[in-house]
């Protein structure tokens, strides 16, 4: 997690030389069990180089979101897995759900 952000934004380091995944993803933003949500209980792993978050303002890829807005993002889904909750560091304080990861910089406004 970059220096910095609040509890509860869950970050992965992007690799330049790695393609992401391009579905794309969106829902209503809440704060469930500690970390960033989907309403419907995806949870959230953002890039870390775009990505910040204070305890009430998600920043990403140049736009502010807050807990109930509207929000639109590239990237995939999986289940949450043992090696998924280890490769992404999601603590067991989040609960379970699928889990999201948002592309870097490809937010759809």
């Amino acid at each position: 997690m970059p220096t910095g952000n609040a509890p509860g934004i869950l970050t992965y380091e992007v690799d330049a030389d790695r393609m992401g995944m391009l579905a794309l993803g969106w829902g209503v933003l809440v704060f469930t069990d500690g970390c960033l949500r989907l309403q419907d209980g995806t949870i959230l792993v953002f890039p870390d180089d775009s990505s910040s978050w204070d305890g009430t303002t998600l920043r990403y890829s140049g736009s502010e979101f807050r807990m109930g807005d509207e929000i639109s993002f590239g990237g995939g889904q999986s289940s949450l897995t043992p090696e998924i909750r280890d490769i992404f560091e999601i603590p067991e304080e989040c609960g379970d759900g699928p889990v999201w990861i948002v592309a870097p910089g490809l937010l759809e406004d």
